[in-house]
């Protein structure tokens, strides 16, 4: 179980990342025709085209970050949830044969070891 949330953790960490170049994409170019400004007044023209391009641009960028997180967590839900199945089947499986040898121990031990004796088991 703590693989599993070691592998959530890491996955976690791994989509916070993943936004800032998704949104460094789509600001590029606001950027660029901000920093073309120049002469008297350039910082409020480029505050200005900034704000102006973030209104625009922001949808657009929040919902393809949007559509990405949910798609990669679609996938890590499926990744978990195929070990986490796998790990529970192990364990069941591990227990169930150590209950069937454990049985099949006392089995030997309680069962009639001469041939005579199976054949009356066998008529009663």
């Amino acid at each position: 179980m703590s693989e599993l949330k070691e592998v959530a953790n890491k996955q976690q960490r791994e989509l916070s990342r993943s936004m800032e170049p998704l949104v460094q994409s789509h600001m590029t170019s606001g950027y660029d025709v901000a920093t073309a400004e120049a002469g008297t007044g350039s910082h409020r023209r480029r505050v200005s085209l900034l704000e102006g391009h973030v209104r625009t641009e922001a949808p657009r960028m929040f919902a393809a970050a949007a559509k990405a997180i949910v798609e990669r967590l679609t996938a890590l839900r499926k990744d978990l949830g195929t070990q986490l199945e796998k790990d529970v089947v192990q364990a069941s499986l591990g227990a169930l044969l150590t209950a069937y040898v454990a049985e099949t121990r006392v089995r030997k031990v309680e069962s009639p070891t001469s041939t005579a004796a199976v054949r009356a088991q066998l008529c009663v």
